[in-house]
């Protein structure tokens, strides 16, 4: 028993001999790696084929072009992706295609998002078990060139639209609610130099006092705090008809530059607008409809 614990004291010293060691080993070993790796690294900046594979997405083939396709994010459809094609090109994409896309990790912040500097796109999977969405369809496939806005009725007093749809997948046309906007006249009459501290946006002037822009267009008064609500009419599966009486919410419109605004869509078309007029004399006139 005394030998054995005479022992203990060289046991110890051998055993932080043999970590020691291994540590050193270890480091050793840690190091080369990192040196062949340096190594590989500049072997392939150097040579010819650039390496743009530092990341990796996942997503699903909406819709493919001569040179790029639309894909959806595999974990949120809503979100999409244009995607420039690899150095194989179109190595036959299709919709419902899923696919692996090697990139160098750069993404655009636009909608859809984009990424040019892509290496390679695999298929991963002929048809993936995600369905895409109805919204992200018509966003890629549809087209406002084929909606086409009739004005049926019109007076100070309110007006009746018929919207005649022929996409394969027709806008959404369930939003009824619309708003009048009145042309701010005092906006007309602002002139302030270039050396401004607030510029003019869309839909205000330029100022001197950051934000007290005056803005062109405001919502026109209301006599009724109530959302101004189209009765809307089905015809068939691309026709709908659209009618509004807005004297209980805004009144009689006098005399003033308006527009009709009504939001339809979703991903794609955001709203129709019909811009007309009411001269002093209580005469109306209107344009043509425009797709937004």
């Amino acid at each position: 028993m005394k030998n054995f614990k005479k022992s203990l004291p060289i046991i110890g010293i051998v055993l932080i001999i043999i970590i020691a060691l291994c540590l050193v080993i270890f480091k050793i070993y840690n190091s080369n790696e990192q040196k062949e790796k340096q190594i590989n690294e500049t072997l392939t900046s150097n040579s010819v084929t650039t390496n743009n594979e530092e990341a990796t997405i996942n997503a699903v083939v909406v819709r493919v072009y001569n040179n790029s396709l639309i894909a959806m994010k595999t974990d949120n459809t809503a979100e999409l992706y244009s995607i420039s094609f690899g150095k194989e090109g179109n190595i036959g994409f299709k919709q419902g295609n899923q696919i692996l896309v090697y990139f160098d990790g750069m993404i655009a912040d636009t909608f859809p998002e984009q990424i040019s500097n892509v290496e390679k796109i695999e298929i991963v999977n002929a048809e993936s078990d995600i369905q895409i969405p109805e919204d992200v369809l018509r966003y890629c496939y549809s087209s406002k060139n084929n909606v086409q806005v009739t004005i049926d009725d019109f007076t100070e007093n309110g007006l009746a639209i018929t919207i005649k749809d022929t996409n394969d997948y027709p806008y959404d046309y369930s939003k009824n609610e619309y708003k009048i906007n009145k042309k701010n006249k005092q906006a007309e009459n602002i002139t302030v130099d270039t050396n401004k501290i607030t510029p003019a946006t869309e839909n205000s002037t330029p100022s001197y006092d950051p934000g007290q822009t005056i803005p062109v267009w405001e919502e026109a008064t209301k006599i009724l705090d109530e959302d101004a609500i189209v009765t809307s009419n089905q015809i068939d599966d691309n026709t709908v008809e659209k009618t509004c009486d807005w004297t209980k919410i805004y009144g009689n419109l006098g005399e003033g530059e308006y527009e009709f605004v009504l939001p339809v869509g979703d991903l794609g078309l955001s709203s129709i607008r019909i811009s007309f007029n009411i001269n002093s004399n209580g005469q109306l006139s209107y344009d043509r409809p425009t797709l937004e």
